[in-house]
């Protein structure tokens, strides 16, 4: 018994080896075009000259909220600086918050050249026409993506300053909670 154990057992384990290497072995077979290919790059259809434009106009909207978010930051920056004077008049510890509000303020001074770029890129228009339409397909492109990092550029350069303003102002309104 215990020989016919040990040959079924061997007999388990090959068919176990040979069911794995037969799942780790291509089916199919890839091949690639050679360095001497004449094949032409595929040209974008109507309908991703279509996204483009269609990008192109939702960047713009981007660009307009953004600048409306920076406007209001001057207000922002003007109350919360009078609400932390007068809370600083009345004895209270505002220290952390004033930092961090001093951080944010010069987020927003140092992101406006960078917003102020971005115009420049939309008045440019580059591959795009008046009515946004694109007009040559490898300019529109690199438009659209320069414009989509400088709004990410002034995104990233104010909103980490925010967060810590935001988290500085929760914590003292917590501190100094009146009972």
């Amino acid at each position: 018994m215990n020989k016919f154990g040990n040959k079924l057992k061997n007999f388990t384990l090959l068919v176990l080896v040979l069911a794995l290497t037969l799942l780790a072995t291509p089916i199919s077979t890839a091949s690639a075009a050679g360095l001497n290919a004449d094949d032409t790059p595929p040209t974008i259809s109507a309908d991703g000259i279509d996204r483009l434009s269609s990008v192109w106009e939702r960047l713009q909207n981007a660009y307009e909220r953004q600048g409306l978010r920076l406007d209001r930051a001057a207000n922002f920056i003007d109350t919360r600086q009078s609400r932390l004077d007068q809370a600083n008049n009345n004895g209270k510890d505002t220290a952390a918050a004033q930092a961090a509000l001093d951080v944010f303020a010069q987020a927003i001074k140092n992101s406006n050249p960078i917003y102020n770029s971005a115009k420049g890129i939309i008045a440019s228009h580059k591959g795009f026409d008046a009515d946004g339409k694109v007009t040559d397909r490898i300019q529109a492109l690199e438009t659209v993506r320069s414009l989509g990092q400088s709004l990410k550029d002034v995104h990233n350069h104010v909103n980490d300053s925010f967060r810590l303003l935001r988290d500085e102002l929760k914590a003292f309104r917590e501190a100094n909670r009146t009972e």
